[in-house]
């Protein structure tokens, strides 16, 4: 969290809502890292470094076909802000890869679709609510792995040898 209060500014409120058994997505750590720092320095950027910015993951269960959600589950990852906002026609060119409304210099047109590319590789979809001079919302609903597991701190996990043996493993690296 620190991280990320660090990217938005002091001058930014950032607050995040987690429901504790949010479904885990199979999607790499680093993508959705990503996309999460992309999505909030957008909206950093659209309320000049000011104002509050909230983080929710929540799951969702669809049970028939949502426009183009297929029924199924699904884990939330959802950004606010209180910024600018953006108009329908500005919501409609934001999947185009260098789209952008920032300055020259100032953004790549890449963050959002970064956001798209990881929604559709976790069979979901982004949904934008955005209202000029009031703020946007942005859900990202990514498809939930049926993986049934638990989350282990570094150095945490026991290996059974007997199940495993206990066979040794050389690395040899070849920089040539």
């Amino acid at each position: 969290f620190a991280l990320l209060k660090h990217l938005v500014g002091r001058d930014v409120t950032l607050t995040m809502d987690c429901d504790e058994d949010v479904a885990p997505v199979l999607a790499p750590s680093s993508r959705v890292r990503s996309v999460l720092f992309n999505l909030l320095a957008n909206s950093r950027d659209a309320m000049d470094a000011k104002g509050e910015i909230s983080i929710r993951l929540r799951n969702r269960v669809v049970y028939g076909r949502v426009g183009q959600l297929p029924a199924g589950r699904y884990s939330v990852i959802e950004i606010q802000d209180d910024g600018c906002g953006m108009t329908q026609e500005v919501i409609a060119k934001l999947g185009q890869a260098f789209f952008t409304t920032k300055a020259s210099g100032k953004g790549t047109g890449l963050g959002i679709p970064s956001a798209f590319e990881l929604a559709e590789m976790c069979g979901g979809i982004v949904e934008i609510e955005s209202t000029v001079g009031q703020g946007t919302t942005i859900a990202l609903v990514l498809g939930s792995s049926p993986a049934e597991g638990r989350l282990f701190e570094n150095g945490q996990v026991e290996i059974d040898a007997t199940l495993h043996g206990n066979a040794t493993i050389m690395v040899i690296e070849n920089d040539t």
